[in-house]
């Protein structure tokens, strides 16, 4: 779920539909793949993540990566994960969108990393792309919670702590705390 500026409550389900909640609480939309649309919510996506950008857009994590909607014009866009194909990740899960506070946003994806986006312009992005070639120890990521000092914390094989402004990341693991081995499947909250 995500509430936007105007106090509107987003839903994401598990069977491709997503549904605004009026702040009102008087009425709701209901969005869903339109074949005859191409800037309607992509087919079949079950969305596990949602995301306000400084543009008012919401950026919507599925089982096929990302589409964006655009208040504005009423529209969702699919022209990001073209971009992101044309970076070398394919179509995957997005676990995890969140924001540090350079005004980058990261995105968990699914069996490639964890990216992160810098936005030149409404439209144009830049990426870098961390995985286990550059110190994670899995591509496989949960969900990216962020503390007071808006690093990361995200699960993987292991709790890993991802400093967003240096690029370090450490790894806990059953070798240094914790109890047992865990997963990207388990929740971890943040108490601050």
């Amino acid at each position: 779920m995500l509430e936007d500026n105007n106090h509107n409550l987003w839903v994401g389900t598990r069977i491709g539909t997503v549904v605004k909640v009026d702040s009102s609480l008087t009425f709701a939309t209901y969005y869903t793949h339109n074949t005859t649309d191409p800037n309607s919510l992509p087919d079949g996506t079950r969305t596990s993540s949602m995301y306000m950008d400084k543009y008012n857009r919401i950026w919507i994590g599925n089982d096929n990566g990302i589409s964006i909607y655009d208040p504005v014009k009423k529209q969702f866009f699919n022209y990001f994960m073209d971009s992101l194909l044309n970076f070398g990740v394919t179509r995957r899960w997005v676990n995890g969108i969140n924001e540090d506070k350079l005004g980058n946003i990261w995105i968990a994806i699914d069996a490639a990393g964890l990216l992160r986006v810098n936005m030149k312009t409404k439209d144009n992005f830049q990426f870098k792309l961390f995985n286990t070639a550059n110190g994670l120890n899995s591509n496989i990521i949960g969900n990216i919670h962020i503390d007071k000092n808006k690093e990361f914390w995200f699960l993987n094989y292991g709790l890993v702590h991802f400093n967003p402004y240096d690029e370090s990341s450490k790894l806990f693991d059953i070798s240094n705390g914790l109890h047992r081995n865990i997963n990207f499947d388990y929740r971890i909250y943040i108490d601050y």
